[in-house]
């Protein structure tokens, strides 16, 4: 009782206050019936077709109400239950979504039909009217109506009330990505119904969350280099709704300038093979890839502009025959740490575009021992000292007390810091790394206590390697220990992408007060 306690304070504590007020008030607002879309007559109102140049969609949807959703398919035998819950609350929300309706094999006659069926429940639903799936909804409905040319009332009901719905329920409680996507969905409903009120909220959120949100090389602040691209594709999107249907240029202006620089990040972050490094909340077939994302900015006419990585945290160092990754960042940010993992001083590793060191991944998000196991120190290529994590990742999304990181170097050709995370053990974990043309070394050392601490490196499954007395021989290179007690080979589950994971090799590496790394190209 009294760690869950714990834990509550020490999330709780580095809320703002706007989190905590909204956070009641909309479980208020459910609580006392008023979580469901009203009837709107749109008699009144005038909408426009809109024209867009860039769109993309996954492809999830087959005939017959058959969906596919982070890799689980599922067929509705009688009618689509909208609130499908079987395979967690994220696949329901993908489902309601309606990113299919951007599918190209996807006919006008389907679509519809599917946006029917929606509506003759909606006075049932719950889940698939929250305000996230809702923003991602009136994106697709308005794209959709606007491509086929539809004039069918009921459809542009409910696609105001859902706005209207959506305009009162902003993701406060929440902030980070989902309050941008609340505000690029109003942006798009402001123009569709030449709605003022939609697009002034649109706006303003926008800019000032634009600000707060994207760091100074381009980063999103919330580290996860997936939602950096799908923010990025709504930034593109909102760049295209607004050129293309004549609206406000000094908002254009501000969302191209924000593009390049995302850009920028992404090909600063991203392997030479084009692969994005899977750390944090990231993985495979969720958001459009770099060079897709590089195609739309190209037909928008948006060039990428070249960043330098500083305060996104991350340091990227490029050679011919190798490309190495770390983490020198804490749990950011403070109050939305939500796809944040105990993860720093993680390093990954390429050797001639493929991948060696990896990130374990993510296979979920259910509240669940996966998710824990994924989000944990132990599961990321750093150091755990006692079996714990560097920062108390919980319940999914949470995190409680945090590992504060000191950046005491920060070069070209190398890094060192320290975090606290283990302090309450006595220690300090300090990780340098020192890179040249040939190989890196990294030096790990526990400043404190006489404790044993663990390294541990993950192995990508195509990776065959061999280990022989204190040196791990593979194809491209070699990893030498020197300065350890133990080494000790283990097994671990990969994830290759939601409800996707294979078993991969790993090892851990005892050592009290310091242990040297060395790679070695071959």
């Amino acid at each position: 009782m009294l760690k869950r306690l714990s834990l509550y304070v020490h999330t709780l504590r580095f809320l703002k206050p706007i989190q905590l007020y909204y956070r009641c008030y909309y479980v208020f607002l459910k609580w006392i019936g008023l979580h469901k879309l009203e009837d709107k007559s749109l008699e009144r109102v005038q909408f426009m077709r809109l024209t867009y140049q860039i769109t993309w969609s996954n492809a999830c949807y087959y005939a017959e109400n058959t969906f596919s959703f982070l890799n689980t398919k599922h067929t509705f035998i009688d009618k689509i239950d909208w609130e499908f819950m079987t395979y967690g609350k994220l696949w329901q929300y993908n489902l309601a979504y309606f990113d299919y309706l951007n599918q190209p094999s996807l006919t006008k006659e389907e679509g519809l039909r599917l946006m029917r069926d929606f509506i003759a429940q909606k006075h049932s639903l719950q889940a698939a009217i929250d305000p996230y799936p809702t923003s991602l909804r009136i994106i697709n409905w308005i794209k959709f109506i606007s491509k086929h040319r539809i004039q069918e009332q009921a459809l542009t009901d409910t696609l105001y009330a859902q706005a209207l719905f959506l305009s009162k329920r902003i993701e406060y409680h929440l902030l980070g990505n989902h309050l941008l996507e609340n505000a690029f969905a109003l942006l798009h409903a402001g123009v569709f119904f030449q709605e003022e009120r939609f697009y002034t909220k649109a706006t303003k959120i926008i800019r000032t969350e634009l600000q707060e949100q994207l760091l100074a090389d381009g980063g999103h602040f919330e580290g996860s280099p997936m939602y950096h691209q799908l923010l990025l594709y709504r930034v593109l999107e909102a760049v295209d709704l607004l050129r293309n249907n004549q609206q406000d240029s000094d908002l254009e202006r501000l969302l191209t300038s924000k593009a390049s620089a995302m850009l920028g990040w992404l090909q600063a972050i991203s392997f030479s093979n084009g692969h994005i490094p899977m750390v944090n909340d990231a993985t495979l077939g969720i958001a459009p890839d770099t060079a897709m994302l590089e195609e739309m900015g190209h037909l928008l006419n948006i060039q990428p502009t070249p960043q330098v990585l500083s305060n996104s945290a991350y340091r990227m160092f490029k050679r011919q025959h190798f490309e190495v990754l770390i983490d020198v960042g804490g749990i950011a940010p403070n109050y939305q740490p939500g796809h944040a993992h105990a993860d720093t001083f993680n390093l990954l590793l390429y050797v001639d575009n493929r991948p060696i060191l990896v990130d374990t991944g993510i296979s979920t998000y259910q509240v669940s021992n996966r998710r824990q196991v994924e989000r944990s120190t132990s599961s990321h290529n750093t150091v755990t000292v006692n079996d714990k994590n560097q920062s108390e990742v919980w319940g999914g999304f949470r995190v409680a007390r945090r590992a504060v990181v000191e950046l005491l170097e920060d070069t070209p050709s190398g890094m060192t810091a320290l975090h606290d995370g283990y302090l309450a053990d006595g220690v300090l974990h300090e990780r340098s790394l020192r890179v040249n043309e040939n190989g890196f070394i990294v030096l790990d050392s526990l400043v404190g206590s006489d404790v044993e601490g663990i390294v541990h490196w993950h192995f990508d499954a195509e990776v065959v390697w061999q280990l022989k007395d204190n040196q791990v021989c593979f194809q491209g290179g070699s990893l030498l220990f020197e300065g350890h007690e133990s080494i000790e080979q283990s097994s671990y589950l990969l994830a290759k992408g939601f409800n996707q994971l294979v078993v991969a090799s790993k090892i851990k590496v005892t050592f009290k007060q310091s242990v040297k790394t060395t790679f070695l190209h071959s």
